[in-house]
Parts: structure tokens; sequence; C-alpha cells
């Protein structure tokens, strides 16, 4: 599983993120969110059997609703 989030943790910085910022925090569990629905086999977290008790995408949902322009890359 390490080695799962190593190979993330890189694809955020490759994408321009700066480890220890909220906006690379963000960008790391979007990342964990697809990964773990690509691992799960479900296109939805909701389709998830362990969706009610899922702190990551409960985290991931919060993003969305915090959101505001901390120094992600610019596009």
């Amino acid at each position: 599983m390490s080695k799962i989030l190593d190979e993330l943790e890189l694809q955020a910085e490759v994408a321009g993120y700066i480890p220890g910022t909220p906006a690379y925090d963000r960008h790391l569990r979007a990342l964990k969110v697809e990964k773990c629905r690509e691992m799960q086999g479900v296109n939805h977290c909701s389709a998830c059997r362990a969706f009610l008790d899922c702190t990551l995408v409960k985290m991931h949902l919060k993003d969305y609703t915090v959101g505001g322009n901390d120094g992600s890359p610019s596009e």
C-alpha cells in the first residue's frame, strides 16, 4: 500500500503542488479518492459499501465547501 501512496504523492508534486500546503493536501485527497474508487470497482463513492464510514471521502467532500485560492498551481 505504501508504494501506491508514494506514487500518488509523486503525482501531486509533478502536478505542481508543494507538499505541506493546503492545496497539496486537497489534491492528494482527490487522487486518493480516485484510486480508492478504482480499487473498489465503483464509479461513485456512494456506491461503495464503506461510504458512510469513510473519513477520506468526508474530508474530500469538505474540500469542495471550503475551497479558496491558497497557492494551488495556476492553470
